[in-house]
């Protein structure tokens, strides 16, 4: 990164503020944050459990860390702005919440429910939902249509531990035409006691997959990855490696010198590997997906 945001803001001609309505750009985020169970009777009568979620999620990315520069961060928003916040979230207009109530609402939210409602919220802010991917161009074909991508990757959490002092890993979905442009759409937690083929249905199954292709690591070459997404209506592409020998063997096998180059070679090598250029040949009935037989 070049420079900083306060550099480029700094070198950058003032432009005014515009206020636009979140709903007037995708699913209103407090409504999906009403729908987070925090454990508290009455979903916090005097604080609910949306405002408290939404100034948390605002100190975070504002960089405080920790609650108690979360405190101090909510405690200087504008009284106007906390009473608008607290009117659309359908509560009277009241003090702050204390560190103690942000605590608990941070620490007793359903993670897996806030996941879902920040996923579905970034998928709609950046215009990922199904109607604005399955519908093309007028006159395009089903065939020609092209597909939006869905990324999956696990990753380690840094700073993040449970409560026996193991490290939080996360399996997430990022979803997008390029990864300039890509948002987190579904993320699950991988337990100490798993790995991330058997969540890979569990994160999946938060996206809608019609018109989505998915791609990862050959980790997750497995039949029932592959199924779950036949199945709900999306496309896949897995690397194959030889611990799958049956199928390395069928596709190893496939007249690849006669087959022409659909796409140039990228410009750089990956993972020490030379380029190569791209080929498609029609997969072996071992290993189709959407035809009449199933990948295996």
């Amino acid at each position: 990164m070049g420079q900083s945001a306060s550099c480029a803001a700094a070198s950058a001609p003032a432009a005014p503020i515009v206020s636009v309505p979140v709903a007037d750009a995708c699913c209103d985020l407090l409504e999906l944050f009403a729908g987070v169970s925090d454990g508290r009777a009455g979903q916090g009568r005097d604080h609910p459990v949306a405002a408290v979620l939404a100034l948390a999620a605002a100190a975070v990315v504002a960089g405080m860390k920790g609650y108690t520069a979360i405190m101090g961060w909510v405690a200087d928003v504008p009284l106007a702005i906390l009473a608008d916040l607290y009117l659309r979230s359908g509560a009277a207009t009241a003090p702050p919440p204390s560190k103690t109530t942000i605590w608990r609402v941070l620490t007793d939210a359903d993670a897996e429910a806030l996941d879902i409602a920040v996923g579905t919220w970034l998928m709609n802010l950046a215009g990922f939902t199904t109607s604005a991917t399955a519908s093309g161009e007028p006159g395009e074909e089903d065939g020609s249509r092209a597909l939006m991508q869905v990324r999956l990757d696990g990753k380690a959490v840094r700073g993040a531990r449970d409560a026996d002092g193991n490290q939080v890993r996360l399996l997430a979905a990022l979803a997008g035409p390029d990864a300039a442009t890509s948002v987190v759409a579904a993320q699950a937690e991988v337990g100490v006691k798993t790995n991330e083929v058997p969540m890979a249905a569990a994160v999946l199954g938060q996206i809608d997959l019609n018109g989505m292709i998915v791609t990862a690591d050959a980790l997750h070459t497995v039949k029932a990855t592959a199924n779950h997404i036949h199945d709900h209506g999306g496309e896949f592409v897995f690397p194959v490696k030889e611990n799958r020998q049956a199928l390395f063997d069928a596709l190893n096998a496939l007249p690849w010198a006669q087959v022409p180059v659909a796409a140039p070679p990228p410009t750089k090598a990956t993972a020490g590997s030379p380029p190569a250029p791209f080929r498609y040949c029609p997969p072996p009935m071992t290993c189709r997906s959407r035809t009449s037989t199933r990948y295996s």
